[in-house]
């Protein structure tokens, strides 16, 4: 008894590349980088490629496949030809680490916790949430609270000089 299944389950269809974008856009990718660098590719690595392309489009199903160890082709791919033209790995990382530790140092000096903020102001956890509210210095990051010292320092000098008058009238 032969079932014909296979004919009508979407999985087991063959693939058109121009309905699937992201198979596409992989093959080109791997393509620009064979044809427009002086990339070499293994030849056991071309045969797996090929192979897995060829079961993809003759069953959609393998697209899974040819992404997974395509991108661990791919990948060692473009690492090769950051090697081949001698790309400066330590001027790409100074050129993103400089700004990210520069904004890094920033908040740590702008902004502190509500924790910082009470063993700093020696005062308790209540009366700095509140007066940080007070203050309009609160600003939330995520689950992260933080308080913007020079507004809150600024109306903790406005409130003591005040109280300090009122006081001693």
């Amino acid at each position: 008894m032969a079932g014909n299944t296979t004919q009508n389950i979407n999985e087991h269809l063959p693939m058109t590349l121009s309905s699937n974008t992201e198979a596409l856009f992989m093959i080109v990718l791997f393509l620009a980088v064979l044809m427009f660098t002086k990339t070499r590719i293994r030849l056991h690595d071309l045969l797996f490629i090929g192979g897995l392309g060829y079961l993809m489009l003759a069953s959609s199903r393998q697209i899974t496949m040819f992404t997974i160890v395509g991108t661990v082709i791919l990948t060692r791919l473009i690492t090769q030809m950051f090697n081949e033209y001698n790309y400066d790995y330590n001027k790409l990382i100074k050129s993103i680490m400089t700004p990210v530790v520069t904004i890094f140092l920033i908040v740590l000096v702008i902004f502190i916790s509500y924790k910082q903020a009470m063993d700093y102001y020696e005062l308790g956890y209540k009366p700095i949430v509140r007066l940080s509210h007070k203050a309009g210095a609160v600003y939330k990051i995520g689950k992260k609270v933080l308080i913007k010292r020079s507004t809150f320092e600024k109306y903790l000098r406005e409130n003591i000089r005040r109280e300090k008058e009122e006081w001693e009238r």
